[in-house]
């Protein structure tokens, strides 16, 4: 386990991947994204050593949810850089990915986060928020909605710097929380489940060893290689990207038109 934290054992999942992509190239650039408000946009950088510093807590606040190793967590966001941070936490807690498009009608979200036995719900915004409180009924598994933009008047709506501050609690009681959670991870576990328009009932699944082997194929990158993400992450092309980035290093343009269904 001292081997995962230190980012020095044999990657051979995305979770050890990112531990030790920080490890060995902690001040290198790994997102570029956009930060919007009403005066002006700006692009904003953040490093390997950065993201795994915000990852580590929200994923340490997943479990503080009680998200249990193996457990899907969905997500109901466009392409941008809290979700795509989300969705390594939940990989780093040793659950899967349930990534639904963002673009879903109500209905759709709801049979596939029941179906799927989501516990927790990553939801970008107030509209899809109010998706999932219309389907509520429908939806009784999931413990707690996580809104990555702004704030919702429910209790059980919480905030993504809620969740972040609730994971360094976590973190200060037992500050292995998440390394135990890395470490017990499989090449054989499941990382993903994948649902963009026209997929299967039961959509798209992908193992951590999946995704590692595919980014070992992808092409070299590193250095001051820049690469941008603007697919949904509801499809696979997304999730290759990322692995590939995991594995090569290189950069990665977030926000750059928020990937939506295409």
């Amino acid at each position: 386990m001292d081997e995962v934290a230190q980012g020095t054992t044999e990657a051979t999942t995305l979770a050890s991947l990112l531990w030790a992509r920080a490890h060995a190239a902690p001040d290198a650039v790994a997102y570029h994204h956009l930060v919007r408000t009403r005066a002006r946009e700006a692009t904003e950088q953040v490093t390997w050593a950065e993201t795994r510093a915000l990852v580590e807590p929200l994923a340490a606040g997943l479990v503080g949810l009680g998200v249990e190793p193996g457990d899907r967590v969905a997500i109901l966001s466009s392409t941008r850089a809290d979700a795509v941070l989300g969705h390594l936490a939940v990989l780093c807690a040793g659950a899967a990915t349930t990534v639904l498009d963002p673009a879903s009608a109500p209905a759709d979200v709801a049979r596939l986060v029941h179906g799927s036995g989501s516990v927790v719900v990553l939801a970008e915004d107030v509209e899809q928020v109010d998706k999932l409180r219309v389907v509520r009924g429908d939806i009784r598994g999931v413990r707690k909605v996580v809104q990555l933009d702004g704030d919702y008047p429910d209790r059980r709506v919480m905030t993504l710097e809620a969740l972040l501050a609730h994971g360094e609690d976590v973190l200060a009681r037992d500050a292995a929380t998440v390394v135990r959670r890395v470490a017990a991870v499989r090449p054989d576990t499941l990382a993903t489940v994948l649902h963009p328009p026209g997929s299967p009932a039961g959509g798209i699944p992908g193992t951590h060893g999946d995704w590692v082997v595919e980014g070992a194929a992808a092409e070299p990158g590193g250095g001051d290689a820049v690469r941008t993400l603007d697919a949904s992450l509801s499809l696979p092309a997304a999730h290759g990207l990322l692995a590939a980035q995991l594995a090569r290093g290189f950069g990665v343009v977030l926000d750059a038109g928020r990937g939506g269904s295409g």
